[in-house]
Protein backbone atom coordinates (compact mmCIF):
# COMPACT_ATOMS: atom_id res chain seq x y z
CA UNK A 1 0.00 0.00 0.00
CA UNK A 2 1.31 3.63 -0.87
CA UNK A 3 1.29 5.65 2.17
CA UNK A 4 1.36 9.73 2.27
CA UNK A 5 1.65 11.02 5.62
CA UNK A 6 1.29 14.28 5.70
CA UNK A 7 1.82 17.13 8.67
CA UNK A 8 2.54 20.62 9.18
CA UNK A 9 6.14 20.98 10.14
CA UNK A 10 9.04 19.02 11.36
CA UNK A 11 9.17 20.34 14.96
CA UNK A 12 9.20 18.39 17.86
CA UNK A 13 5.84 18.46 18.93
CA UNK A 14 3.64 15.25 20.54
CA UNK A 15 2.34 14.55 16.91
CA UNK A 16 5.05 14.55 15.08
CA UNK A 17 7.49 12.27 17.94
CA UNK A 18 4.09 9.79 17.73
CA UNK A 19 4.77 9.65 14.02
CA UNK A 20 8.52 9.12 14.57
CA UNK A 21 7.99 6.17 17.41
CA UNK A 22 5.90 4.40 14.81
CA UNK A 23 8.30 4.76 12.23
CA UNK A 24 10.95 3.37 14.45
CA UNK A 25 8.68 0.95 15.47
CA UNK A 26 8.52 -0.68 12.39
CA UNK A 27 4.99 -0.42 12.31
CA UNK A 28 4.63 0.92 8.33
CA UNK A 29 6.87 -1.91 7.69
CA UNK A 30 5.77 -3.01 4.32
CA UNK A 31 4.19 -0.73 3.24
CA UNK A 32 5.12 2.23 0.66
CA UNK A 33 5.47 5.23 3.33
CA UNK A 34 6.33 9.04 1.67
CA UNK A 35 6.08 11.68 5.03
CA UNK A 36 5.72 15.30 3.56
CA UNK A 37 5.59 18.27 5.12
CA UNK A 38 4.20 21.48 4.32
CA UNK A 39 7.26 23.43 5.92
CA UNK A 40 10.74 22.26 6.97
CA UNK A 41 9.86 23.38 11.08
CA UNK A 42 12.80 23.77 13.59
CA UNK A 43 13.05 20.15 14.99
CA UNK A 44 15.05 17.47 14.85
CA UNK A 45 12.02 15.17 13.79
CA UNK A 46 12.47 15.69 10.06
CA UNK A 47 16.44 14.30 9.93
CA UNK A 48 15.89 11.27 12.46
CA UNK A 49 12.67 10.56 9.83
CA UNK A 50 15.09 10.42 6.99
CA UNK A 51 17.39 8.18 8.58
CA UNK A 52 15.15 5.90 9.35
CA UNK A 53 13.42 5.51 5.96
CA UNK A 54 16.19 7.19 3.75
CA UNK A 55 15.96 11.04 2.58
CA UNK A 56 13.95 9.89 -0.56
CA UNK A 57 11.26 9.37 1.69
CA UNK A 58 10.96 12.05 3.38
CA UNK A 59 9.90 15.63 2.12
CA UNK A 60 9.05 19.17 2.30
CA UNK A 61 6.81 21.27 0.45
CA UNK A 62 8.77 24.44 1.72
CA UNK A 63 12.02 25.24 2.71
CA UNK A 64 10.91 27.61 5.38
CA UNK A 65 11.19 27.09 9.02
CA UNK A 66 7.81 28.25 9.68
CA UNK A 67 4.13 27.61 8.72
CA UNK A 68 2.13 31.12 7.41
CA UNK A 69 -0.94 31.65 7.01
CA UNK A 70 -0.23 33.60 3.71
CA UNK A 71 1.67 31.33 1.76
CA UNK A 72 -1.12 27.99 2.53
CA UNK A 73 -2.55 29.15 -1.14
CA UNK A 74 1.37 28.35 -2.77
CA UNK A 75 1.35 25.17 -1.22
CA UNK A 76 -1.97 24.29 -1.70
CA UNK A 77 -1.02 24.11 -5.93
CA UNK A 78 2.24 22.39 -5.03
CA UNK A 79 0.20 19.48 -2.79
CA UNK A 80 -2.15 19.05 -5.67
CA UNK A 81 0.89 18.09 -8.03
CA UNK A 82 2.42 15.78 -5.32
CA UNK A 83 -0.80 14.03 -5.23
CA UNK A 84 -0.71 13.75 -9.28
CA UNK A 85 2.87 12.41 -8.88
CA UNK A 86 2.87 10.01 -6.13
CA UNK A 87 -1.10 8.28 -6.57
CA UNK A 88 -1.44 7.27 -3.09
CA UNK A 89 -3.48 4.99 -2.06
CA UNK A 90 -4.11 6.08 1.65
CA UNK A 91 -3.32 9.64 2.63
CA UNK A 92 -2.96 10.35 6.18
CA UNK A 93 -3.52 14.42 7.66
CA UNK A 94 -2.27 15.61 10.56
CA UNK A 95 -2.67 18.96 12.24
CA UNK A 96 -4.71 21.67 11.18
CA UNK A 97 -3.14 23.31 8.24
CA UNK A 98 -1.95 20.28 6.44
CA UNK A 99 -5.55 18.51 7.34
CA UNK A 100 -7.32 21.67 5.48
CA UNK A 101 -4.82 21.96 2.47
CA UNK A 102 -4.76 17.88 2.31
CA UNK A 103 -8.80 18.05 1.84
CA UNK A 104 -9.02 20.82 -0.49
CA UNK A 105 -6.35 19.28 -2.71
CA UNK A 106 -8.50 15.94 -2.09
CA UNK A 107 -10.20 16.27 -5.66
CA UNK A 108 -6.84 15.98 -7.28
CA UNK A 109 -6.71 12.00 -5.96
CA UNK A 110 -10.20 10.55 -6.05
CA UNK A 111 -8.55 6.74 -5.68
CA UNK A 112 -7.22 7.67 -2.49
CA UNK A 113 -8.43 6.98 0.83
CA UNK A 114 -8.11 10.10 3.24
CA UNK A 115 -7.82 9.65 6.76
CA UNK A 116 -7.81 12.89 9.48
CA UNK A 117 -5.83 11.93 12.37
CA UNK A 118 -6.55 14.23 15.37
CA UNK A 119 -4.44 14.98 18.18
CA UNK A 120 -6.28 17.58 19.75
CA UNK A 121 -9.22 17.83 21.91
CA UNK A 122 -10.73 21.09 20.32
CA UNK A 123 -9.26 23.81 18.19
CA UNK A 124 -7.90 27.15 20.27
CA UNK A 125 -9.39 28.90 17.21
CA UNK A 126 -13.12 29.66 16.17
CA UNK A 127 -11.93 29.81 12.01
CA UNK A 128 -9.74 26.40 12.52
CA UNK A 129 -13.36 24.96 13.92
CA UNK A 130 -15.53 26.15 11.02
CA UNK A 131 -12.43 25.15 8.29
CA UNK A 132 -12.42 22.03 9.92
CA UNK A 133 -15.95 21.28 10.41
CA UNK A 134 -16.96 22.63 6.56
CA UNK A 135 -14.44 20.18 4.90
CA UNK A 136 -14.95 17.07 7.03
CA UNK A 137 -17.48 15.54 4.23
CA UNK A 138 -13.85 15.37 2.10
CA UNK A 139 -12.78 12.86 4.77
CA UNK A 140 -13.06 9.12 4.65
CA UNK A 141 -11.93 7.72 7.91
CA UNK A 142 -10.89 9.39 10.87
CA UNK A 143 -7.74 8.61 13.48
CA UNK A 144 -7.86 9.43 16.78
CA UNK A 145 -4.67 8.66 19.46
CA UNK A 146 -7.19 8.25 22.54
CA UNK A 147 -10.75 7.93 22.92
CA UNK A 148 -10.91 10.98 25.30
CA UNK A 149 -9.85 12.74 22.04
CA UNK A 150 -12.34 10.70 19.57
CA UNK A 151 -15.55 11.82 22.37
CA UNK A 152 -14.30 15.82 21.88
CA UNK A 153 -13.98 16.12 18.53
CA UNK A 154 -17.03 13.95 17.32
CA UNK A 155 -18.98 16.67 16.63
CA UNK A 156 -16.65 18.10 13.77
CA UNK A 157 -17.13 14.92 12.24
CA UNK A 158 -21.10 13.93 12.14
CA UNK A 159 -20.43 11.75 8.83
CA UNK A 160 -18.12 9.23 10.32
CA UNK A 161 -19.65 6.40 11.82
CA UNK A 162 -17.43 4.74 14.91
CA UNK A 163 -16.75 1.88 12.64
CA UNK A 164 -14.61 4.30 10.46
CA UNK A 165 -13.03 5.85 13.51
CA UNK A 166 -10.03 4.22 14.18
CA UNK A 167 -7.71 4.09 17.60
CA UNK A 168 -4.10 4.40 16.72
CA UNK A 169 -2.36 5.42 20.03
CA UNK A 170 1.41 7.82 19.45
CA UNK A 171 3.18 6.66 22.15
CA UNK A 172 4.80 2.98 22.70
CA UNK A 173 6.66 2.62 25.86
CA UNK A 174 7.82 -0.10 28.08
CA UNK A 175 7.74 0.30 31.88
CA UNK A 176 10.95 0.46 33.90
CA UNK A 177 9.72 1.37 37.49
CA UNK A 178 12.40 2.29 39.50
CA UNK A 179 13.19 -0.36 42.28
CA UNK A 180 12.69 1.81 45.36
CA UNK A 181 10.87 5.54 45.48
CA UNK A 182 13.29 8.34 46.94
CA UNK A 183 11.62 10.02 50.13
CA UNK A 184 10.89 12.48 50.80
CA UNK A 185 9.46 14.07 47.94
CA UNK A 186 11.51 17.02 47.27
CA UNK A 187 11.82 17.32 43.64
CA UNK A 188 9.17 18.10 40.77
CA UNK A 189 9.28 17.77 36.99
CA UNK A 190 7.24 19.60 34.22
CA UNK A 191 8.15 18.74 30.98
CA UNK A 192 5.86 20.73 27.85
CA UNK A 193 5.36 23.80 25.81
CA UNK A 194 5.92 26.55 27.61
CA UNK A 195 2.31 27.98 26.26
CA UNK A 196 -1.24 29.11 28.07
CA UNK A 197 -2.79 25.66 27.75
CA UNK A 198 0.14 24.33 29.75
CA UNK A 199 -0.52 26.30 32.86
CA UNK A 200 2.97 26.51 34.02
CA UNK A 201 2.17 29.81 35.61
CA UNK A 202 -0.14 28.49 37.94
CA UNK A 203 1.80 25.64 38.82
CA UNK A 204 4.64 28.50 39.86
CA UNK A 205 1.81 30.22 41.49
CA UNK A 206 1.27 26.57 43.52
CA UNK A 207 4.69 26.31 44.36
CA UNK A 208 4.52 30.29 45.90
CA UNK A 209 1.44 28.28 48.14
CA UNK A 210 3.34 25.74 49.56
CA UNK A 211 6.04 27.21 50.28
CA UNK A 212 3.65 29.48 52.69
CA UNK A 213 2.89 25.87 54.09
CA UNK A 214 6.46 25.46 54.62
CA UNK A 215 6.79 22.67 52.00
CA UNK A 216 10.39 23.65 49.84
CA UNK A 217 9.43 22.20 46.84
CA UNK A 218 12.08 22.04 43.93
CA UNK A 219 10.21 22.46 40.00
CA UNK A 220 12.25 21.56 36.86
CA UNK A 221 10.52 23.12 33.96
CA UNK A 222 11.39 21.72 30.64
CA UNK A 223 10.52 23.12 27.68
CA UNK A 224 10.63 26.21 25.22
CA UNK A 225 7.57 28.52 23.98
CA UNK A 226 5.89 31.98 24.11
CA UNK A 227 5.33 32.12 27.89
CA UNK A 228 9.09 31.90 28.63
CA UNK A 229 9.99 35.21 29.50
CA UNK A 230 6.63 35.72 31.65
CA UNK A 231 6.95 32.61 33.47
CA UNK A 232 10.81 33.84 34.04
CA UNK A 233 9.36 37.18 35.12
CA UNK A 234 6.72 35.40 37.29
CA UNK A 235 9.39 33.11 39.00
CA UNK A 236 11.75 36.53 40.33
CA UNK A 237 8.43 38.21 41.60
CA UNK A 238 7.51 35.45 43.99
CA UNK A 239 11.18 34.74 45.07
CA UNK A 240 11.38 31.21 43.68
CA UNK A 241 14.50 31.69 42.35
CA UNK A 242 16.09 28.85 44.02
CA UNK A 243 13.30 26.86 43.59
CA UNK A 244 12.64 26.89 39.91
CA UNK A 245 14.82 25.51 37.10
CA UNK A 246 14.64 26.43 33.83
CA UNK A 247 16.28 23.78 31.56
CA UNK A 248 14.63 24.52 27.76
CA UNK A 249 13.81 22.23 25.00
CA UNK A 250 15.13 18.80 25.98
CA UNK A 251 15.06 15.70 23.27
CA UNK A 252 15.60 13.45 25.83
CA UNK A 253 14.09 13.83 29.06
CA UNK A 254 15.22 10.54 30.37
CA UNK A 255 17.50 11.46 32.54
CA UNK A 256 15.31 14.35 34.29
CA UNK A 257 12.69 11.70 34.94
CA UNK A 258 15.05 9.69 36.67
CA UNK A 259 16.04 12.60 38.76
CA UNK A 260 12.73 13.64 39.56
CA UNK A 261 10.89 12.52 42.80
CA UNK A 262 7.34 12.65 41.56
CA UNK A 263 6.04 14.86 38.49
CA UNK A 264 3.21 17.29 37.53
CA UNK A 265 1.06 18.38 34.63
CA UNK A 266 -1.03 20.94 35.23
CA UNK A 267 -2.65 21.72 31.67
CA UNK A 268 -5.58 23.34 30.84
CA UNK A 269 -6.56 20.60 28.40
CA UNK A 270 -4.68 17.95 26.80
CA UNK A 271 -4.93 14.97 24.62
CA UNK A 272 -3.08 11.87 24.68
CA UNK A 273 -0.22 13.31 27.10
CA UNK A 274 2.72 11.41 25.89
CA UNK A 275 5.05 13.23 29.10
CA UNK A 276 2.56 11.66 31.62
CA UNK A 277 3.08 7.95 30.21
CA UNK A 278 6.76 8.95 30.26
CA UNK A 279 6.30 9.29 34.29
CA UNK A 280 4.03 6.81 34.82
CA UNK A 281 6.43 4.19 32.53
CA UNK A 282 9.06 4.76 35.36
CA UNK A 283 6.91 4.40 38.08
CA UNK A 284 6.90 7.74 38.93
CA UNK A 285 4.07 9.67 41.19
CA UNK A 286 1.96 12.04 38.67
CA UNK A 287 0.04 14.72 40.14
CA UNK A 288 -2.11 16.15 37.36
CA UNK A 289 -5.12 17.97 36.37
CA UNK A 290 -8.49 15.72 35.09
CA UNK A 291 -8.15 16.61 31.22
CA UNK A 292 -7.60 15.12 28.44
CA UNK A 293 -6.02 11.38 28.00
CA UNK A 294 -5.64 11.94 31.64
CA UNK A 295 -9.72 11.36 32.15
CA UNK A 296 -9.59 7.58 31.13
CA UNK A 297 -6.33 6.15 32.13
CA UNK A 298 -5.40 8.18 35.12
CA UNK A 299 -7.11 6.99 38.57
CA UNK A 300 -7.19 9.25 41.63
CA UNK A 301 -5.84 7.85 44.55
CA UNK A 302 -4.50 4.45 42.47
CA UNK A 303 -2.36 5.26 39.56
CA UNK A 304 -1.57 9.17 40.23
CA UNK A 305 -3.04 12.11 42.17
CA UNK A 306 -5.72 14.34 40.35
CA UNK A 307 -6.18 17.99 41.24
CA UNK A 308 -9.71 18.94 41.20
CA UNK A 309 -9.47 21.86 38.84
CA UNK A 310 -6.37 23.71 37.14
CA UNK A 311 -6.02 26.57 39.36
CA UNK A 312 -2.74 27.32 41.76
CA UNK A 313 -4.94 26.37 44.83
CA UNK A 314 -6.41 23.05 43.73
CA UNK A 315 -2.63 22.12 42.38
CA UNK A 316 -1.19 23.14 45.89
CA UNK A 317 -3.81 21.00 47.37
CA UNK A 318 -3.31 17.63 45.30
CA UNK A 319 0.89 18.26 45.60
CA UNK A 320 0.36 18.52 48.92
CA UNK A 321 -1.96 15.29 49.10
CA UNK A 322 1.32 13.45 47.79
CA UNK A 323 3.22 15.04 50.11
CA UNK A 324 1.43 12.99 52.91
CA UNK A 325 0.89 9.40 51.58
CA UNK A 326 3.96 7.20 53.50
CA UNK A 327 6.98 5.89 51.16
CA UNK A 328 4.52 2.51 50.65
CA UNK A 329 1.62 3.93 49.43
CA UNK A 330 3.79 6.11 46.98
CA UNK A 331 5.64 3.23 45.23
CA UNK A 332 2.44 1.70 45.26
CA UNK A 333 0.59 4.26 43.27
CA UNK A 334 3.68 3.91 40.73
CA UNK A 335 3.93 0.35 40.32
CA UNK A 336 -0.12 0.57 39.62
CA UNK A 337 1.07 3.38 37.17
CA UNK A 338 3.61 1.55 35.44
CA UNK A 339 1.09 -1.03 34.92
CA UNK A 340 -1.09 0.71 33.36
CA UNK A 341 1.33 1.49 30.78
CA UNK A 342 2.20 -1.60 30.24
CA UNK A 343 -1.66 -2.67 29.77
CA UNK A 344 -2.35 -0.04 27.35
CA UNK A 345 0.66 1.41 25.99
CA UNK A 346 2.81 -1.32 25.21
CA UNK A 347 4.94 -2.18 22.09
CA UNK A 348 2.02 -5.28 21.81
CA UNK A 349 -0.85 -3.08 22.37
CA UNK A 350 -0.23 -0.35 19.98
CA UNK A 351 1.13 -2.69 17.57
CA UNK A 352 -2.20 -4.41 17.37
CA UNK A 353 -4.66 -1.12 17.14
CA UNK A 354 -2.18 -0.07 13.98
CA UNK A 355 -2.48 -2.93 12.10
CA UNK A 356 -6.03 -2.97 12.37
CA UNK A 357 -6.36 0.89 11.50
CA UNK A 358 -4.02 -0.10 8.53
CA UNK A 359 -5.74 -2.88 7.42
CA UNK A 360 -9.11 -1.28 7.03
CA UNK A 361 -7.46 1.47 5.39
CA UNK A 362 -5.99 -0.39 3.15
CA UNK A 363 -9.31 -2.60 1.96
CA UNK A 364 -10.91 0.47 2.02
CA UNK A 365 -8.94 1.63 -0.63
CA UNK A 366 -8.56 -1.66 -2.87
CA UNK A 367 -12.48 -1.37 -2.86
CA UNK A 368 -12.12 2.66 -4.04
CA UNK A 369 -10.04 1.80 -6.68
CA UNK A 370 -11.58 -1.26 -8.38
CA UNK A 371 -14.70 0.99 -7.92
CA UNK A 372 -13.14 3.27 -10.19
CA UNK A 373 -11.95 0.43 -12.83
CA UNK A 374 -15.60 -0.55 -12.89
CA UNK A 375 -16.50 2.96 -13.87
CA UNK A 376 -14.06 3.50 -16.00
CA UNK A 377 -14.95 0.16 -17.90
CA UNK A 378 -17.38 1.38 -20.43
CA UNK A 379 -15.21 3.89 -21.70
CA UNK A 380 -11.77 1.65 -22.00
CA UNK A 381 -14.16 -0.57 -23.96
CA UNK A 382 -15.66 1.82 -26.16
CA UNK A 383 -12.42 2.71 -27.46
CA UNK A 384 -11.00 -0.35 -27.55
CA UNK A 385 -10.14 -1.56 -31.44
Amino acid sequence: MRILYLLNAFDDGGAELGLLTLVEGGFFNGHDLTILALARGSGTVGPRLSAQLGPGQVACLSGRRDLRDWRLPILYRRLKSVFRLLQPDVVILSLPQSNLLGRLASSCAPWAVFASFEHTMFYRRAAATWLMKHTARRVDYLLYDHPATWRSIQPIYPQIPPERALLVPLTMLEPRPRPAQRMPLRRLLLSGRLAPQKNQAEMIEALALLRQRNHMIELDLLGEGPERDRLEALTRRLGLESQVRFHGFQQDIRRYLEAADFYVQPSRWEGLCRVVLEAMAEGLLVVSTDVGGMVDYGVDGENMIKAATPNRHSLAMAVERALELSPEEVAAIGRRAAATVATKFSCSAVLADWRHALQVLGAAAAERRQAMLKRAGPLLSAVAP
